[in-house]
């Protein structure tokens, strides 16, 4: 092999070399920071010192709350500013952001009908801009509470930071500042209610959903809920999970998730659910069945029909790239040797 053609083969692979580690490693550019910071300032009513509102108020009573925001850059920015009421994500978690998530049926007094506020606000550069809520409670008295999010973020208006929100992967920062609302001290007793359980179907795996709700406008704490699947009629336990420290929000529902690593067959299964918080217990046993349509679909799933990777692409490229260098190469060979037969024939 000729230097040219050494140079040429070293040049390839190293290019090769390049391709893959970007194609397997994609990453955008994120945001650096959230790009303000913000204060609450706290009302006389405020029941604790804890980083979020905790108000105690009268029946049809209206109040304006207040946060600061400070803006440390030079520019002006503009803070994107949203209401929503508090959800449990598949984590056991409350979560403030998630909008896709569900209310549940038992949802009386809606965060965002009793908190009002502006869309956005805007802040000069080194300086401080408040943002002003209402609060209008409902006229019947109630007991519990109403549990909320006031979601802050900063609007993204250079020509950069558009196009890293429409790179593949971006990083969006925002504060969540919670807010509860109630009228009286009453503790109320836990309650749950099973909803139903479905089966669906994710990479590599079928994953069981364990709907159920907290009805009652108060946390739940300290939640444990373990799951045992069977067949229908068997005593013997397929796929078992148990999950703890888990929190439910006032008046919401979980889908809890349970992924097992194999594809579910058609046939009748019972899932015995129990589920454990403050000192009581919930015990439900449910059957479900696995259809013929989702057994298709969750085999999809689990097959050879995932779809052409990044990095299946790259080594497709690679064995192409050296099946043509190699043909090159042979068919450069067989060439050399013909012509010194041909010189040596002359002779």
């Amino acid at each position: 092999m000729t230097r040219n053609l050494k140079g040429m083969f070293l040049s390839i692979l190293t290019a090769i070399g390049l391709l893959a580690v970007c194609s397997l490693n994609v990453k955008a550019d994120s945001v650096s920071q959230t790009g303000f910071t913000f204060n609450i300032i706290y009302p006389d009513n405020q029941q604790s010192q804890k980083g979020y509102f905790d108000l105690k108020m009268k029946p049809g009573a209206k109040q304006t709350v207040e946060l600061e925001v400070y803006n440390p850059d030079k520019k002006e920015i503009t803070v994107l500013i949203s209401l929503n009421s508090a959800k449990t994500n598949a984590n056991g978690m409350i979560d403030y952001l998630d909008n896709s998530i569900k209310e549940d049926k038992s949802v009386v007094h809606h965060f965002e009908k009793i908190v009002t506020g502006p869309k956005k606000v805007k802040v000069k550069g080194k300086k401080t801009a408040k943002v002003k809520l209402t609060i209008s409670m409902p006229k019947e008295s109630y007991d519990g509470v109403i549990l909320g999010g006031i979601i802050l973020e900063k609007e993204e208006t250079s020509k950069k930071e558009r196009q890293v929100e429409t790179t593949q992967v971006s990083n969006r920062f925002n504060y969540a500042v919670a807010m509860v609302l109630k009228e009286t001290d009453v503790t109320l007793e836990p309650e749950l209610s099973f909803n139903h359980i479905s089966v669906e179907n994710k990479v590599n795996t079928s994953r069981i959903d364990i709907n159920f709700s907290n009805t009652v406008a108060d946390f739940l704490n300290e939640m444990t809920v373990e799951v045992q699947i069977s067949k229908k009629g068997s005593g013997g336990v397929l796929y078992e999970t148990k999950k703890a420290h888990l929190r439910m929000a006032p008046n919401t529902l979980i889908d809890f998730p349970f992924e097992v690593n194999e594809a579910l067959t058609y046939e009748a299964y019972e899932a015995h659910i129990l589920v454990t918080a403050e000192n009581k217990a919930w015990e439900w046993t449910e059957e479900f069945k696995v259809t013929p349509q989702k057994q298709k679909s969750v085999n999809e799933g689990l097959g050879d029909k995932k779809g052409l990777s990044w990095a299946i692409i790259v080594y497709i490229c690679l064995f192409i790239i050296f099946l043509t260098l190699g043909i090159y190469l042979g068919i450069r060979q067989l060439s050399k040797r013909s012509r010194r037969k041909k010189k040596r024939r002359s002779r």
